[in-house]
């Protein structure tokens, strides 16, 4: 059996082939880079990165940190605003190709990791606009790769690098905590749980909590409200799954043709010898996958995970190729073709009257991940269409107001990604700042609203009709767009607030972790 010394002895050089997959990447991004529109979550994201803190209700404060920093130099238009995942999703490329070189391939198998990496739809979809999902994807693949030289070199002070990355990507979103968990599992479950003897498993676990320790504090210091808002997000907002559908859904969101590929992957490290020693990524992969299934995750959420599998199949693929190079061709072939028929479903290239028109003729329709999403596009798609045009008819609306009421006027919104849009459209068009009681923005207050006078949106508005909270108004506008995720949104004027109400009470009871 080829041990791991051999096996690190004996790799070959990673081959041009990874490189030009990842230059391609980028280039293919950044050539899309400013189709259909700003995504609903960037406008939230502008927004936090304007009130940097240790952190957010729904999220750790890194990639706003990095966001603030990058907008200081580069400005904020669609364009800027999309080039850092596209970088990330390149290097993400790269490290795909490392890890399958680690785990032993040839040149090949490198490629064609590299390659799957770089044409997953729900890669190219998540890594098209800015977020902390991009940056969740690339921390997970770093971290796996360190754990493949742990397990080829037996070094166990790379553990220290583990704990590291891992703490900051933890300071990047908490799902780099369920690959913590499943690590725990995956060694508990193989040989390698010889490390629990070894104190830098316990020093890089310390580096990382250490990492971690700002935002714990923000946490309790705010009542750790973020589990307020992940419980409601799992009971009311998420849309229900099994592991069928669960298992349905990944075959779109990870390319149909790569479906033999990463199911190979766990095959082969429970099964192959050659991949004895990277077993437990195999346990990792499949606990995650019911783990995330039987919670009610979101189809995505596995996507980070598939750097365990994916390369160990590109192996597998390689192996069974074995020196039929005609095969290997082929194979590359199909996924390019199947690819392009692919890609416009995950990034702005069509118009999105032809997007709509090729989507019918594929026979699909819009995935639900959540129990309100009900566009005609996807909602990565979806949440990019109509802000400009919100926001520019809420300006006609306040613009018709009096100047008394103006110089007091808020716009009450329902959700961040309205209040977002409006404060960052504020430069283009005439508008007063925008509040909310979603996530963040609650926690940011009302500011100097009025009980005099207040614009309302959507359902925010709606409940103050329905509770009669204010003596006089009611809609006066509709924002209507057919491709936006909020299809229709009705704009109301609300005059006097009735006692004993006040602002505060109203947003104490707003109150909206989702």
């Amino acid at each position: 059996m080829e041990n791991t010394s051999e096996r690190t002895a004996g790799r070959e050089k990673l081959g041009l082939a990874v490189w030009y997959t990842a230059g391609a990447t980028l280039l293919l991004h950044l050539a899309t880079a400013s189709g259909y529109g700003i995504f609903r979550d960037e406008y939230y994201y502008i927004a936090c990165s304007k009130r940097l803190a240790l952190g957010y209700v729904d999220q750790p404060p890194l990639s706003i940190v990095l966001l603030a920093a990058w907008r200081a130099v580069f400005g904020d238009s669609i364009f800027s605003l999309h080039v850092p995942p596209s970088i990330v999703h390149s290097v993400v490329v790269l490290i795909f190709g490392f890890i399958a070189r680690e785990l032993g391939a040839k040149q090949f198998g490198c490629a064609l990791a590299a390659l799957g990496a770089a044409v997953m739809p729900v890669y190219l979809g998540s890594m098209s606009f800015y977020s902390m999902n991009a940056f969740d994807t690339f921390f997970w693949a770093l971290c796996i790769y360190i754990l493949c030289r742990i397990i080829t070199t037996g070094d166990a002070r790379l553990w220290l690098l583990f704990g590291l990355i891992a703490g900051l990507g933890l300071q990047n979103k908490f799902s780099v905590g369920f690959l913590g968990a499943a690590l725990v599992a995956g060694l508990l479950f193989s040989p390698h749980r010889k490390y629990f003897i070894s104190p830098y498993v316990y020093i890089g676990g310390a580096i990382a909590a250490v990492i971690f320790l700002p935002h714990v504090y923000w946490l309790y210091t705010h009542d750790w409200i973020t589990f307020e808002f992940m419980s409601n997000a799992s009971k009311y907002k998420n849309a229900p799954t099994n592991p069928l559908k669960f298992f349905a859904d990944q075959i779109l969101l990870a390319h149909p043709l790569l479906l033999p590929v990463w199911l190979m992957g766990i095959v082969y490290c429970f099964m192959a010898p050659r991949l004895r020693a990277f077993r437990m990524f195999a346990i990792m992969f499949v606990g995650l996958f019911f783990f995330f299934s039987l919670t009610r995750g979101k189809p995505y959420y596995l996507a980070p995970a598939y750097a365990l599998v994916l390369p160990a199949g590109a192996i597998a693929f390689e192996h069974l190729c074995g020196e039929r190079r005609w095969a290997k061709v082929a194979f590359l072939l199909t996924l390019a073709i199947t690819t392009a028929a692919i890609v416009p479903l995950a990034l702005p290239i069509l118009p999105v009257d032809t997007l709509v028109r090729y989507q019918a003729a594929l026979g699909l329709r819009a995935g639900k991940m959540e129990v309100d999403h009900g566009a005609v596009l996807d909602q990565h798609f979806a949440d990019r269409f109509g802000w400009k045009e919100f926001a520019a008819d809420v300006s006609k609306v306040y613009s018709a107001l009096p100047a008394d009421e103006q110089a007091k006027c808020v716009v009450l919104c329902n959700n961040y990604g309205q209040a977002g849009a409006l404060e960052y459209f504020a430069k283009e068009f005439k508008l007063p700042p925008a509040v909310s009681t979603h996530n963040n923005y609650w926690l940011w207050g009302p500011l100097n609203a009025s009980p005099d006078v207040i614009i309302a949106v959507s359902w925010a508005g709606r409940d103050i009709v329905d509770q009669g909270l204010f003596a006089a108004g009611g809609e006066v506008a509709r924002s209507v767009h057919p491709y936006s995720e909020e299809q229709e949104i009705p704009i109301y004027v609300f005059r006097g607030l009735k006692p004993p109400h006040t602002i505060e009470d109203l947003w104490a009871q707003g109150k909206n972790m989702i």
